[in-house]
């Protein structure tokens, strides 16, 4: 943790914090398509095999209750290591069912460093279920997977079913891939994307 505080910290600072972001996730998927690194990568970060931390949820088996929740992999490109690095479970998304660059107006990300945190507007950005779906296909988790689905940010408020018809479609193309499914029925930051009930 120090070396990360003292060197890798300062130098993702220098970055905006989106192209930070981007990097990271970029440098997780490449790492992760070696499979000594994900060896080495659990043997150094796996969860903990503490048994007083397992828990099973609806069947699903998870070594630790702290799990990824979405927004870091928005698009499943780093599941190989995340779901190493100590985490019970990984949720990537939200995706929706068409491709989106999210909201277009910049900065998206904003840092506050005095409360070791961030503000996002980035409006759900993603692949689009299917080309996600065919990472998911292809990716070895070590830990429950988790896929956020949501409704392809457009612009434009749409109907209720039509947004529901969506969801509802993009869950059964996940339901053979993902351990579990969450969906996002609203999102605030991005135009159009709303309240399924009102």
């Amino acid at each position: 943790m120090n070396a990360y505080r003292q060197l890798v910290r300062p130098l993702l600072f220098r970055l905006d914090p989106e192209r930070a972001h981007d990097l990271a996730v970029t440098g997780c998927r490449t790492v992760g398509r070696s499979a000594l690194a994900r060896f080495a990568t659990a043997r150094a970060f796996g969860p903990p095999s503490d048994p007083r931390l397992r828990t099973t949820v609806a069947g699903i088996d998870f070594p630790s209750p702290v799990g990824l929740g979405a927004g870091w992999d928005k698009s499943g490109a780093a599941i190989d290591i995340l779901t190493r690095l100590g985490f019970g479970s990984v949720e990537i998304g939200s995706v929706s069912r068409w491709p989106s660059s999210g909201n277009t107006t910049r900065p998206r990300a904003f840092r506050l460093p005095d409360d070791e945190a961030l503000i996002i507007n980035y409006g759900v950005p993603n692949d689009g279920s299917d080309i996600v779906a065919r990472r998911l296909a292809a990716a070895h988790p070590a830990v429950p997977l988790g896929v956020n689905v949501v409704e392809t940010n457009t612009g434009a408020v749409r109907t209720d079913a039509e947004v529901i018809a969506e969801i509802a479609a993009r869950a059964a193309a996940f339901a053979g891939l993902a351990d579990f499914l969450v969906i996002s029925a609203e999102c605030a930051n991005a135009p159009g994307v709303h309240p399924i009930a009102r």
